[in-house]
């Protein structure tokens, strides 16, 4: 079967090149639909394909993206289309998976697996990986590959989607295993994009106060990007009011207070999700946490050695144990801990910092200088790591 790969794309240069080296070989056409770039993407998509079109949307914020991306499809002339970001590399491995879903179809459409990398530990679902320079990633589930279809449209203002489409057509979306990487968060742009979702999120709710992805959408970009708190709390406690059930609004809003030091109403969130949501990771790692700040760190251990028992590699349990070992002062085990972590995700400079200031605790002035020589090498401007060497080679040279 045929396969067309869709982009939309702007300022792209970044990945473009990789992500379309990534599609090349099983994708028989590449349309590559460009909004207003001004650096080298359209050069860049051109050495691939000669379908690169230049278009501007005439909606603006919301609603341009399911605009771009339904012009986009226009142009598609093979049997399936498969949607991809220019910031995103389709996974080798998914290879042989795709050839079977679109020559064998079950389905008119499939979800793929977006793994996105992160810097950011608390990210819900965060796994340790060892790829692109992150410590992790954590997956979402999306709709890319669908047949080429004229009932198939995208909607949404913000996070457009064709799964509306799709279900109003009477036929059924099947879950696939192709994974699509996402280095979104290497771009440098990702607060300018955030901000844009902000204001839509805000316009809707003008005229859909009630509107649940728009009061959580804005709490967590105002939590986030924006470090509003007051405002981030707000939204997240309006989400709540209409959804009492909404994970990632418990989360996130327990973790905020939990940042905040209001361990008491903290607490009262994850009581709450905890009702729902019974074995959540994220609302048992938070309360693993007000147990630590409240020095109950039985309690806090007993959490998670249960959560660890059900996933060995949980970033934030294994973090909360190495925590628990350093305030116990049990400096070997907190070692071991951090050890296993970095074996894990080699890139993960903070656990490195972490791991270095144990050594220091230890006494082990050239234990942890080797290891913050090895942050140097994933960040050669780190100033925590350089101020370790320095002051530990100092006192080095100054031993009798």
């Amino acid at each position: 079967m045929s396969i067309t790969a869709c982009y939309v794309v702007k300022d792209e240069q970044k990945f473009l090149d990789e992500s379309l080296k990534s599609i090349k070989e099983i994708a028989d056409e590449i349309i590559v639909l460009d909004t207003g770039s001004t650096d080298n993407t359209l050069e860049i998509a051109k050495n691939f394909t000669d379908k690169v079109i230049s278009y501007a949307p005439k909606q603006k914020h919301a609603g341009a993206g399911q605009e771009a991306r339904n012009e986009s499809l226009k142009y598609a002339t093979k049997e399936w289309i498969l949607v991809i970001d220019g910031d995103e590399i389709f996974d080798k491995d998914s290879i042989n998976e795709l050839k079977c879903l679109t020559t064998n179809p079950k389905s008119i459409a499939y979800t793929v697996i977006q793994r996105n990398y992160t810097f950011n530990l608390h990210a819900p679902n965060f796994r340790f990986a060892n790829k692109f320079t992150f410590p992790g990633y954590y997956d979402n589930r999306i709709t890319r590959l669908f047949k080429n279809d004229l009932r198939l449209k995208f909607t949404g203002n913000i996070h457009e989607q064709i799964d509306a489409s799709v279900i109003s057509s009477g036929e059924k979306i099947t879950g696939s295993n192709l994974v699509l990487h996402h280095l979104r968060e290497l771009k440098g742009k990702e607060k300018e994009k955030q901000l844009a979702y902000l204001q839509t999120n805000l316009d809707t709710l003008k005229s859909e106060p009630d509107n649940i992805a728009c009061n959580l959408g804005a709490a967590i970009i105002y939590h986030n990007q924006l470090h509003d708190y007051n405002k981030a709390i707000h939204y997240y406690f309006k989400t709540l009011e209409l959804d009492n059930k909404n994970l990632k609004a418990l989360i996130n809003l327990s973790t905020l207070l939990i940042e905040q030091k209001n361990l008491d109403a903290a607490n009262e969130i994850i009581g709450q999700g905890l009702k729902y949501h019974p074995e959540s990771d994220e609302l048992l790692n938070n309360k693993a946490v007000c147990l630590i700040h409240a020095q109950k760190y039985e309690e806090a251990e007993g959490i998670i050695e249960v959560i660890l028992t059900a996933d060995k590699e949980n970033a934030n349990a294994l973090m909360n144990k190495g925590f628990i070992s350093i305030s116990r002062k049990e400096y070997d085990k907190a070692v071991e801990i951090y050890s296993k972590i970095i074996n894990l995700a080699p890139n993960y400079i903070d656990v490195r910092l972490n791991k270095a200031s144990v050594h220091i605790l230890k006494k082990e002035n050239n234990e942890a200088i080797e290891e913050a020589k090895e942050v140097l090498k994933l960040d050669r401007e780190n100033e925590k790591a350089k101020k370790i060497i320095a002051v530990l080679n100092l006192r080095n040279h100054s031993k009798p």
